[in-house]
């Protein structure tokens, strides 16, 4: 560790020489120049004259000897020399025991990879020879594609070579436990999110039962108190019919000999609700056309006949509770006015009507 480095030393300035050349190559990939020195060929950034170069040595070489369009027609090329080269280029190949056809079957060459072999040969030697620019391009196309195989069998290498599977099994590995362990941890959570759920699923069904219970004891308290406020209303309706009993009684003993038996009854749309049969008939004949009669026991009468009344009389004499109540009902919630009729004698109704009415006038 504490060796010092001798930078005389042949191998290490050849590694410094070749680290250099190789930085220097790709941090200059726009440029195949570098002064006035090729130093990165890159056909892209050529000059046009010389790509036009370029393909009009490969029209001629298509045209006097073959139409170059796999890898492997460059052995369709008769002329000696040039297939005295050809032969030179596959001895090499069998050297390593290998077959250039067998290399490159797979392989495809495109034009455009052609003109680039042939700029490369023009950018070399500024010449257009026609012998030497096709050897070139023989050349180049055989190094060329090894050196696509190549690449082909090197990517295929490390994508199935054992050391980079062990690694990979062991990525997966480390995953799998990973996902195990979390598995585990999601699992626990579930059980104790069970055990919530089913804790308060418990104590919303006590409380939902003690509700119930509560509402039905307030429900058994309300209906005793409806009954009990029907029996008060009974009791009241009672009082009411005795009331009016004797306060019939009573006005007919002050006011009979004061009647004007010509009393005119205003024409107001009324109705009287009531009262035995024969009684609302003689009523009928002495009262104007705008009143109205109902029986008073027929409970499910058409409650239409209200809809156009200002006065309600109700005689309770023939009336049952529940006409009664419907009657009262509508009245107050459609601001109907009531009156009471506590005489039989239609004059002394015809008294009371008059009477009430002027009273509900002023």
């Amino acid at each position: 560790m504490d060796k010092k480095v001798d930078t005389n030393d042949r191998v290490y300035r050849f590694s410094l020489q070749v680290f250099y050349d190789r930085l220097k190559y790709y941090s200059n990939d726009k440029k195949y120049k570098i002064d006035n020195k090729i130093e990165k060929f890159c056909y892209e950034n050529l000059e046009e004259n010389i790509k036009e170069k370029a393909k009009n040595i490969k029209k001629r070489i298509f045209e006097r000897y073959t139409t170059i369009t796999f890898p492997w027609s460059i052995f369709d090329i008769q002329d000696p020399e040039i297939k005295k080269h050809t032969d030179a280029l596959t001895f090499i190949f069998d050297t390593e025991e290998l077959i250039y056809t067998s290399v490159t079957e797979n392989l495809t060459i495109t034009q455009k990879e052609i003109e680039e072999i042939i700029s490369l040969y023009f950018l070399l030697y500024r010449n257009q020879n026609l012998i030497e620019s096709t050897k070139f391009l023989i050349t180049g196309i055989m190094l060329r594609m090894s050196l696509k195989a190549f690449k082909d069998a090197k990517k295929y290498y490390f994508k199935n070579n054992q050391e980079t599977l062990y690694i990979e099994l062991e990525s997966l590995e480390n995953k799998v436990s990973y996902y195990e362990t979390e598995n585990k941890k999601l699992k626990q959570e579930i059980g104790s999110f069970k055990s919530e759920n089913d804790r308060l699923r418990n104590e919303y069904k006590k409380s939902l039962e003690k509700r119930i219970v509560e509402m039905e004891k307030e429900i058994d308290g309300l209906k005793q108190e409806l009954e009990e406020y029907k029996e008060n209303e009974k009791e009241l309706f009672a009082l009411r019919e005795t009331m009016f009993d004797l306060g019939r009684r009573n006005e007919n003993a002050a006011v009979y000999n004061a009647i004007d038996k010509e009393i005119k009854i205003p024409h107001v749309k009324a109705l009287i609700v009531g009262g035995h049969e024969n009684w609302r008939k003689k009523l009928q004949e002495e009262l104007p056309a705008s009143f109205k009669f109902l029986d008073g026991n027929k409970e499910n009468f058409d409650i239409h006949i209200l809809h156009d009344v200002d006065y309600v009389f109700l005689y309770t004499g023939y009336m049952n509770h529940g006409t009664y109540y419907k009657i009262m009902n509508y009245c107050k919630k459609n601001n109907i006015t009531i009156g009471y009729i506590s005489s039989t004698a239609v004059d002394l109704v015809k008294y009371e009507l008059v009477k009430k009415i002027k009273i509900q006038k002023d």
